[in-house]
């Protein structure tokens, strides 16, 4: 019984692992292309970066939630996605820094209209 809750557990972080790295990858290869003007404007590229932010937040999700600990991997998750930003886009730090705070800001305003339209249902 115990191994099969897990099982789902690790199931469920897996399913939403991934799609939350095809929705990542969407929007930042919009970014990349309409914000930007980055050469490289292929979903693939948006794909690997989104992934391995996807494997990082998998990873840190089976920590236990304390507050230090969760501030200390959120910005090691941002770490990873711009260092990761100017590794396949091969641009600036000050670019790829850039690039994360638009990212950011779009999810902001991303979460709160979901916010809203699930206190309205």
């Amino acid at each position: 019984m115990a191994l099969t809750n897990l099982l789902i557990d690790i199931g469920a972080r897996l399913i939403v692992t991934l799609v939350f790295a095809v929705v990542n990858a969407l929007i930042l290869r919009e970014i990349a292309v309409l914000i930007f003007k980055l050469k490289d404007q292929t979903m693939a590229t948006a794909l690997y970066i989104s992934l391995g932010v996807s494997l990082a937040v998998l990873v840190f999700s089976f920590f236990p939630i304390i507050t230090l600990l969760s501030i200390i991997l959120a910005i090691l998750t941002s770490v990873i996605f711009i260092f990761l930003v100017k590794f396949y886009y091969k641009i600036d730090w000050k670019k790829s820094v850039l690039v994360w705070l638009v990212w950011f800001i779009f999810y902001i305003i991303l979460g709160t209209i979901v916010i809203l339209i699930s206190f309205l249902f």
